[in-house]
């Protein structure tokens, strides 16, 4: 044995035979390891994912407007915990169906993806604060490392500062076509993405129809291309969803809007693996298993899906008992102090802290009683009949834009 090592081990074991005969003389003194106290928010997103966590789909909801900042930081570390405790492997945003697919098509041809497209396709209405940014990143590693799936189910194609939608995906659906209807598609895909028509040819139904051939003939020519992405083609059906909602009411345009969601959502579940765990951001609207409290019912995506995988899904709503929120880009706006009867109060009343999370059964128990999870605005309901559960904070805030 060498020299060094033999003498390791000696020195060992006279260390050992010290320390038992040490023992038997005296009573070592009781070290204790300090435990680093869990955090209230912490104790609250644990409480939630285990709430969540043996379903298969969960839709996470928000203010209709996007600008409260604690619930965008709060649903950033919710999804982070389902992945990684409970095996959610997909997360699909309410957002482009377009530049997420654009994503997932260079992921097939392994090719390049940044954080830049993560965050594009994610949407302007919420990339730009510094709430969701590690979100942004740990999706990007996801997607790299392929054990996660990411997906848009808006079909709105206009989103600001889109990497994909807004030129290359002009440029590729077109691409297939005759040259003489080439350039005539281009321009009419143009001005129906960018709301870019001319005051000598507004957009109108004959508008409209010519746009809708030239998404008929690119389907056709797709159609002889059998190695061609089928992501594509449902790149065109989103298109013609989305010009089947002109001309109709703000009503029917809403709830038009919503089945094209849950199309999109159907969609994209058909193509992840096997026995996957799906997470949809969204807003309270959209994300309620009913919503005849404030439109038509049965209409929404959250009833779609409740209707679709019953107690498999689940419906996360998020409010505030007061607090201000981002209005627009830059307008703060003032969210109405929650009375003494309403949900927020009554869920907060028990809690010392900042934050609470009311279940289904508590929410019966409370009976019908005003709350203000749509829009901040009070409304009376039976809450348990829209969400399986509402996370409410005592105080919201804006959320922090990233510096330029």
């Amino acid at each position: 044995m060498h020299v060094k090592k033999l003498f390791l081990h000696l020195t060992f074991a006279i260390f050992f035979s010290f320390a038992l005969t040490s023992c038997k003389a005296q009573t070592p003194p009781a070290y204790k390891v300090p435990i680093k106290p869990i955090s209230e928010y912490q104790q609250n997103i644990e409480t939630v994912t285990n709430a969540l966590c043996g379903k298969q789909i969960v839709l996470l909801g928000e203010n209709g407007f996007h600008g409260d900042g604690k619930t965008i930081a709060y649903k950033s570390d919710l999804v982070k915990s389902l992945v990684k405790k409970c095996d959610f492997n997909a997360v699909f945003f309410e957002s482009s169906f377009y530049d997420f697919q654009a994503i997932s098509m260079k992921a097939d041809n392994q090719e390049t993806i940044t954080p830049e497209m993560v965050a594009s396709s994610m949407g302007w209405i919420r990339n730009q604060y510094q709430e969701i940014f590690p979100l942004i990143l740990f999706l990007y590693e996801g997607i790299l490392s392929g054990e996660l799936t990411v997906g848009g189910i808006d079909d709105q194609p206009g989103s600001r500062g889109s990497f994909y939608a807004l030129e290359q995906m002009i440029i590729e659906l077109t691409d297939p076509l005759p040259s003489d209807r080439q350039e005539r598609c281009k321009t009419l895909l143009k001005q129906l993405i960018w709301s870019s028509h001319p005051k000598t040819s507004p957009y109108n139904y004959e508008n409209r129809a010519r746009t809708k051939l030239c998404l008929r003939e690119i389907r056709a020519e797709f159609g002889n291309m059998p190695e061609h992405s089928i992501k594509q083609m449902e790149m065109t059906s989103n298109l013609d969803r989305f010009m089947d909602r002109d001309f109709t009411s703000t009503e029917v345009s809403v709830y038009q809007r919503d089945y094209s969601m849950f199309l999109n959502l159907e969609w994209l579940i058909q193509q992840a693996p096997q026995n996957s765990k799906f997470i949809v951001w969204t807003a309270n609207s959209h994300a309620a298993k009913n919503t005849s409290i404030s439109s038509v019912e049965g209409k929404n995506l959250g009833a779609y899906v409740r209707k679709k995988y019953g107690d498999k899904s689940y419906a996360l709503g998020f409010s505030a008992a007061g607090g201000t929120y981002m209005w627009g880009s830059t307008k703060t706006k003032i969210i109405p102090q929650a009375p003494t009867n309403s949900l927020e109060a009554k869920a907060l009343s028990t809690e010392n802290g900042e934050i609470a999370f009311i279940n289904a059964r508590q929410m019966v128990a409370l009976g019908k009683i005003p709350s203000s999870v749509f829009g901040h605005k009070f409304r009376e309901s039976n809450w348990h009949t829209i969400f399986d559960g509402i996370v409410i904070f005592r105080e919201e805030q804006p959320p922090k834009k990233i510096a330029p």
